[in-house]
Parts: structure tokens; C-alpha cells; sequence
């Protein structure tokens, strides 16, 4: 995947742009409908989704890591 170029960020910073892009793209929106008609499938595609961005070191960017972040 093709990442635009941002003058001033840093290495670290586009390579979790581009790992969260591909993320969102490849795992988030092909479920957008799922998660949203709720239910037991909404539930449990959600939890995948969660379980993946865990996986991949997405999960809760902002929170420190003893509050469950990455």
C-alpha cells in the first residue's frame, strides 16, 4: 500500500500510519456492516477485530501500557 509522504513525521509515526491504514482497509471495513447489525455476528466480528488490532500493536495507541495500550 502506497502511503502519501508527510513532510516532518517521523519514521516510526508512517509506518503506523500505514500498518493502520492497511488494518482499517483490509480488516475494519469489510465488517462495517456485521459490527453495525449488532447481534451475536456483530458481537464476534468485533471481538475478532479487536483481537487483531491487539496482534498487530494497534490496539489503544493513546493509553499507557499498564491501562491495556500498545
Amino acid at each position: 500500500m502506497s502511503v502519501p509522504t508527510t513532510p516532518g513525521l517521523t519514521e516510526r509515526v508512517l509506518d503506523l500510519r500505514g500498518r493502520m491504514l492497511e488494518f482499517i482497509d483490509g480488516e475494519v471495513c469489510p465488517l462495517e456492516r456485521t459490527v453495525d447489525a449488532g447481534g451475536p455476528e456483530g458481537r464476534a466480528a468485533m471481538d475478532g477485530l479487536r483481537a487483531e488490532a491487539k496482534r498487530r500493536g494497534l490496539w489503544a495507541l493513546g493509553h499507557p501500557a499498564d491501562l491495556g495500550g500498545q
